[in-house]
């Protein structure tokens, strides 16, 4: 019988680096617990006046983001002025977001005479961050528009350098898309204690693990936990962003 040939590649995983996402960061010692690697996608969910928001301006603040962009019930709202955004009636075309955050017309004008800064850009993919602040994303979203937000969750985001912030008072009003494609999830305690079961199959524990957290850690009405699920993360679960907490400990 002929002799097999053997295989000229080993019996492993090769890896291969995405030519796409050179620009992914990732944790180092001493790193703010707050400067999330970007691109992230990370769920804030707590009932009214918890502090979303705020959250989603400090998060900003410690992003480096050279665009942001909010998706909010109020076009004249002026909440995110410090943080220089600009405020969307609806969520733009996807290639808004495959351009840079441009319009087609203006990409088209600000690049005419620039091409090597053009594939410079496109290598580095600048960090643009997306905030969709507490919408009811039930009656908002239309099928154009949830088609939008699955392709900005599930492919623009790790590819295009968007980062994703979305906020809903309630955790299962999240279209399933954002919370299959978060890789943070910062929790308030939630006023329907059943919604902790949902929260907890989605981030890893089981609903007693989840209500034994939120009973002996959650004091205040505006303290949350953050479950962190990137890679190699140093800070699994925190309260309030900065205190470290262990399930150990409950």
């Amino acid at each position: 019988m002929p002799r097999k040939k053997s295989s000229k590649y080993k019996k492993e995983m090769y890896p291969f680096l995405s030519t796409d996402k050179g620009f992914e960061e990732r944790w180092y010692p001493g790193r703010d617990p707050m400067a999330l690697p970007k691109p992230f996608r990370i769920v804030l969910s707590g009932a009214p006046s918890t502090g979303k928001s705020r959250t989603a301006k400090n998060l900003i603040l410690r992003g480096g983001f050279k665009k942001v962009f909010v998706l909010h019930e109020d076009a004249n709202t002026r909440e995110y002025d410090c943080c220089g955004a600009t405020i969307l009636s609806e969520l733009p075309p996807n290639e808004f977001w495959m351009r840079g955050g441009h319009t087609e017309d203006s990409a088209s004008d600000s690049d005419s005479d620039d091409d090597d800064d053009d594939d410079d850009c496109d290598k580095k993919r600048v960090p643009m961050c997306l905030v969709v602040d507490d919408i009811c994303y039930a009656s908002k979203f239309n099928k154009v528009q949830s088609a939008r937000l699955n392709r900005a969750c599930g492919f623009i985001s790790s590819h295009f350098n968007l980062s994703l912030i979305l906020s809903s008072q309630d955790f299962t009003e999240l279209p399933p898309i954002a919370r299959r494609c978060a890789n943070y999830f910062c929790i308030w305690k939630p006023t329907c204690l059943d919604n902790l079961n949902t929260i907890g199959r989605r981030v890893g524990y089981t609903s007693q693990q989840m209500r034994d957290l939120y009973d002996n850690h959650v004091k205040n009405y505006e303290d949350c936990i953050m479950f962190d699920k990137s890679v190699r993360t140093p800070y699994p679960i925190r309260l309030n962003f900065y205190t470290m907490l262990k399930m150990d400990y409950i």
